[in-house]
Formats: structure tokens, C-alpha cells, sequence
């Protein structure tokens, strides 16, 4: 199994080492505050991939799944969340599948922008109060069929490009929300994508 845990809690610098129960592993954490007046508690556990059912590549499952977790406090607090689960799998050495669910939800300042590329309204006031409340969620898989590094396939963003003696195709549909959002922009927005190599 790989993955990494790694644990935040600072004012101004600060540094130290984070082991990994269960693994000889140590995170190397060293981290700058953004200012003088802000705290950051930052969680990210991220267990990898852990195999499920194993029989040389004639049946191969494995999951996976990530968590994060911040916090940043200052004239506004911001602060959200982001939990994927992944699943992949081979069947009779030739056939490759990986998907993955991920949904991150999070609280922004006037102007700041989503990771669903949303931004927040300023309202006009200097008071710098004002946030938005931003969801962005992606699902997508992709199936292969060859002699496929299925591992490699991280992402919809990455695909599965130079992946070689595996053709490949799958389908993605992202969602995300603000509220409020932009006088031009509705609160939900959708987008699919279908493709192949």
C-alpha cells in the first residue's frame, strides 16, 4: 500500500517531520503562513491504491481514496474539504478499467475563485466580508484494452496519453455550484466529455 499522511498546525514558520503509522515513511512538512495574522490547519490523508482482490493480472481490483481538509482564518475564515474514492481493475491481462469520484466543497472570500474556476463576487463594499459558498464534484472512468498501465491514469486532465499498445476511451461530467454567484452566471454549471486514443 502507498500513500501519505501529513499535518498541519503553524503560525509563521514552521517545520517537522510527521510519520505514517503502519509504514517507515516520514513526511518532511516545512510551510510558510501567508501573513502574520492568519492560522492554517491542513489535513491531507491520502491512502493510495490497496489491492482487493489479486490473482496475477487474470483479476486484479484495487480502491483508493484521498481526504483533505483546510482551514484559514483571518478577516474572513476560509475553510472546505475534497474526498475522492477511485477504483481500478484488469481482467484476463488485456482489459484495463480506473474511475474516479471526487467532490470538494469549500467556503471562499470576495474575489477569490473556486476549483471549479468560479469566482466569487466582490459586492462593492471595502469591507471584505462577503464569501461564497462553492461545490465542485467529477466523476469519470476509462477503459483500456491491451497492455495498459492503468496506475498512470491519474486524472481526466492527464488522461491516459502515450499509454502504448492500449487503446483507450472513456467519459467524464464535472458539476459545480457558487452561491452567489456572478450577475451573468447561473449557480449550477455542468460539462461532459467523451474520448479515446
Amino acid at each position: 500500500m502507498d500513500g501519505e499522511i501529513v499535518a498541519l498546525d503553524f503560525d509563521g514558520k514552521f517545520v517537522y517531520d510527521v510519520p505514517v503509522t503502519g509504514t517507515e515513511q516520514t513526511v518532511e512538512v516545512i510551510a510558510v503562513a501567508p501573513s502574520g495574522e492568519r492560522k492554517v490547519q491542513i489535513i491531507t490523508v491520502s491512502p493510495g491504491n490497496c489491492p482487493i482482490i489479486e490473482y496475477g493480472c487474470a483479476l486484479v481490483v484495487d480502491i483508493g481514496g484521498e481526504l483533505r481538509v483546510w482551514y484559514f482564518s483571518g478577516e474572513t475564515d476560509v475553510f472546505g474539504g475534497f474526498l475522492s474514492g477511485s477504483d481500478s481493475g484488469e481482467v484476463a491481462c488485456i482489459m484495463s478499467v480506473r474511475g474516479k469520484l471526487s467532490v470538494e466543497v469549500e467556503r471562499l472570500p470576495e474575489g477569490g475563485t473556486s476549483t471549479g474556476e468560479r469566482d466569487c463576487p466582490d459586492d462593492g463594499n471595502n469591507d471584505n466580508i462577503r464569501s461564497c459558498t462553492a461545490l465542485s464534484g467529477e466523476f469519470w472512468f476509462a477503459v483500456g484494452s491491451g497492455w495498459c498501465e492503468r496506475k498512470t491514469w491519474k486524472s481526466w486532465e492527464s488522461r491516459w496519453w502515450g499509454d502504448s499498445w492500449c487503446y483507450t476511451y472513456g467519459a467524464q461530467i464535472g458539476l459545480n455550484y457558487i452561491d452567489p454567484s456572478p450577475a451573468v452566471e447561473d449557480n449550477w454549471f455542468y460539462t461532459t466529455n467523451v474520448d479515446w486514443e
